[in-house]
């Protein structure tokens, strides 16, 4: 049971703690976890011709066998979409840049075009029914994070993902988190209809516990 956290901060800030704490959480419940930082990785722009390259096609129109084909781009990208294939949840966390998700988030999810297959009759992608979390760390309370979140989703949906939230803390998109200087997000605390406070660190390891329960159940059904 794989669970990758996915960092779309151009550093190691707050998303990347939050990221931690998450994992913590996912470890809890048995997950193997890895953490990749994307402003650390060469990460080109999506060219557009996955029906050309990265997904080869017989004279009938079939996908050759073997899978997905990597990415033909000569970057790290490839090993990025590789992971997330043999992941069985991803977890993403992007900072709130002018209201939605960071330039190199945005490019991964641009180049997980290459995740979709391109054969005749076939509406499928290699990420197929994994499950997906959401973070979003913001520098003011309502900065964008649910708009992050909810770019966050729609990327998961359109690669037949399950999305998760956590529901039960009346966060059904993911989380919506508050960091402005390195480390202040683990400080972040709230009141939820005035009956009980919590700090991100509680809720973040009870949401990457979430992610790792639902991966083990469906690997052992």
């Amino acid at each position: 049971m794989i669970i990758t956290g996915i960092n779309g901060s151009i550093r190691r800030g707050n998303c990347r703690l939050a990221l931690e704490r998450f994992l913590e959480g996912a470890r809890e419940e048995g997950a193997k976890t890895q953490l990749i930082d994307l402003g650390e990785l060469s990460l080109d722009t999506c060219q557009g011709v996955c029906h050309e390259h990265c997904h080869p096609l017989d004279d009938e129109g079939q996908l050759l066998p073997g899978g997905w084909h990597r990415c033909t781009r000569r970057d790290d990208g490839a090993a990025v979409l590789d992971q997330m294939v043999r992941s069985d949840g991803i977890v993403l966390a992007s900072p709130v840049l002018f209201g939605n998700v960071s330039a190199r988030l945005k490019t991964l999810m641009e180049r997980s075009n290459a995740l979709s297959s391109f054969a005749q009759d076939e509406n499928r992608s290699f990420l197929k029914n994994k499950w997906g979390a959401a973070l979003a760390v913001g520098g003011a309370r309502h900065a964008g994070q649910e708009i992050t979140l909810q770019s966050i989703v729609n990327y998961f949906m359109v690669l037949q993902m399950h999305p998760v939230g956590l529901g039960e803390y009346q966060a059904p998109l993911g989380l919506s988190l508050l960091g402005d200087d390195v480390g202040s997000v683990l400080e972040d605390a709230w009141t939820d209809y005035e009956i009980k406070e919590a700090s991100a660190l509680t809720y973040l390891r009870a949401y990457g516990r979430k992610l790792g329960r639902l991966c083990r159940e469906a690997d052992q059904s």
